[in-house]
């Protein structure tokens, strides 16, 4: 016989408090230990602080400081998740049993973990908002807040969690990834002239997603090269493809303002040297003089 409704909801929420807390749970004794996932996680973080470093002498536009965003935190959550990984690899070949809650011994993974999936949400979010800043869309910016909230908000949550029961869980990160990752693939392409900027970054989220994607589904058992490190190996060309757009972005704008240079100086009257000539000049940009008939011709 069916339970009543009333007795129907307390089961309910107690077996999803029960799938949740599993998918919360970490046992460091299945978690990933091979040399090249830690290595190719700092792979990730170096070409990330690469990226950021030859940015920094690049145009400053907008595309260039979401990417350096997006190099930052991407290097600090693969760095993080790197460390983590060694960190138990170390104490397997020590003979050391690693503590799977705050309460055991040789915890300490357990805080670069954190801090690494606290950061995860704004890698992609970053990334998305790359993508759409080298859109023309008038939206684009109320778009970036978008993204970043959205990624805010899965960190404040991840922190809360924690706090309240000192449950670590890469769930939630993972589905705003595939979120924001979606979202630098569609905007982009919604554009009616797809630039090389565009194109880049949607070519970069597609290898972030790819990766993502690869890590989630499937598991490359007896093999010391594993789905993360494939991920991790996947997310550095993404990285790189990335800095790609973000310096394309750049000179697409250098080339848009170089066009309107003359036409700028001519409006805001900062024309240097100005020579009267007898005769109208073709090569020369003309203003014509207030309340008078005659023409004063300047050099650009």
């Amino acid at each position: 016989s069916r339970l009543p409704k009333q007795a129907q909801h307390p089961i309910a929420r107690e077996k999803f408090a029960r799938a949740m807390e599993s998918l919360s749970k970490i046992n460091c004794e299945e978690r990933d230990t091979e040399v090249l996932t830690w290595m190719t996680a700092y792979v990730v973080a170096v070409v990330c602080l690469a990226g950021a470093f030859l940015a920094s002498f690049s145009k400053d536009t907008m595309s260039r400081q979401l990417f350096i965003i997006f190099a930052l935190v991407t290097a600090l959550a693969f760095g993080l998740g790197g460390t983590s990984h060694m960190q138990i690899f170390k104490l397997q070949r020590e003979n050391r049993s690693c503590g799977s809650s705050w309460q055991e011994d040789n915890h300490e993974w357990m805080y670069t973990w954190l801090f690494a999936v606290t950061f995860a949400p704004f890698s992609p979010a970053a990334l998305a908002a790359l993508a759409i800043s080298t859109t023309e869309s008038s939206g684009r910016v109320v778009g970036i807040m978008a993204v970043f909230a959205l990624a805010m908000g899965v960190a404040a949550f991840q922190i809360y969690e924690f706090i309240s029961s000192g449950f670590i869980t890469a769930v939630y990160p993972r589905s705003v990834m595939f979120v924001n990752l979606l979202v630098a693939l569609l905007v982009p392409g919604m554009e009616a002239r797809l630039r090389r900027s565009s194109l880049a970054a949607m070519a970069s989220a597609s290898l972030f997603l790819i990766g993502g994607g690869f890590q989630a589904a499937f598991t490359l058992e007896n093999s010391s090269f594993t789905e993360n490190a494939m991920c991790h190996v996947m997310v550095a060309i993404s990285a790189a493809l990335a800095w790609f757009a973000s310096q394309a972005k750049s000179l697409e704008t250098s080339i848009v303002e170089d066009r309107f240079q003359p036409y700028r100086e001519i409006r805001e009257g900062k024309i240097e040297e100005p020579v009267e000539v007898d005769e109208p000049c073709c090569f020369c940009f003309k203003k014509r003089r207030t309340q008078d008939t005659d023409w004063t011709y300047f050099r650009p």
